[in-house]
């Protein structure tokens, strides 16, 4: 996350979820359990591209992306992902680690001059949404 350059799988600068009419999303593997974020909505069981929606739908959401534990790309959608997101695993079991008698997953935010980034781990995948720096 040091290297905080432009990333994404469209080449619309900025757009977000309010902004275009229901984004492309990647081809899915599998299902997940449970979401990320700070997505309460995007809890149960879904394919990954349902996951993704979920996320994409809520207003001021940019993109979205799932990773698996080894930080491979399950499926993505829309702008403002970090170019290296493999590194969002790292800091998801990291939040993990310090919260281990915790309940529910840890959510970390992160936010930088570009976007706004809100993790989570739960189970074997990491969910990331990312927004606008100024939005929350």
């Amino acid at each position: 996350l040091a290297q905080d350059s432009p990333g994404g799988s469209s080449s619309g600068e900025g757009r977000c979820a309010e902004e275009e009419e229901g984004g492309e999303i990647s081809p899915s593997r599998g299902s997940l359990r449970g979401g990320a974020g700070g997505g309460a909505g995007m809890a149960g069981r879904g394919s990954v591209a349902d996951v993704l929606q979920a996320g994409m739908s809520k207003p001021g959401v940019c993109g979205a992306i799932a990773l698996d534990k080894q930080g491979f790309t399950l499926g993505s959608s829309g702008d403002l992902l970090p170019a290296q997101t493999a590194h969002l695993v790292g800091l998801a079991e990291a939040s993990q680690a310090l919260e281990k008698s915790a309940g529910s997953p840890a959510v970390v935010t992160v936010e930088t001059s570009m976007r706004t980034l809100s993790v989570s781990a739960r189970d074997d995948y990491v969910v990331a949404i990312a927004r606008k720096p100024t939005e929350r």
